[in-house]
């Protein structure tokens, strides 16, 4: 028997209306983190780099993020 792959159960997992609701509403959430990476890539940062600009540590909550992305975007890399 092979092992399901993360695609599968995705799919088998997003038949249930309760996770497909949970999924949805977790999209912003999702978009947001992809475009903080990729303006802190593109700035080449590090996390622990980025981290210590914003005088703050690598492990933030998703509100922390956020704030940490509009004060990134104050240093021009937005």
């Amino acid at each position: 028997m092979t092992r399901p792959t993360f695609h599968d159960f995705k799919k088998k997992a997003l038949r249930d209306p309760e996770v497909r609701a949970e999924y949805e509403s977790l999209s912003a959430a999702y978009h947001l983190r992809k475009k903080l990476i990729g303006l802190r890539k593109k700035a080449g940062l590090t996390q622990e780099e980025l981290a210590k600009r914003l005088h703050t540590t690598i492990g933030l909550t998703l509100t922390e993020k956020a704030r940490a992305f509009f004060a990134f975007c104050q240093f021009g890399v937005c």
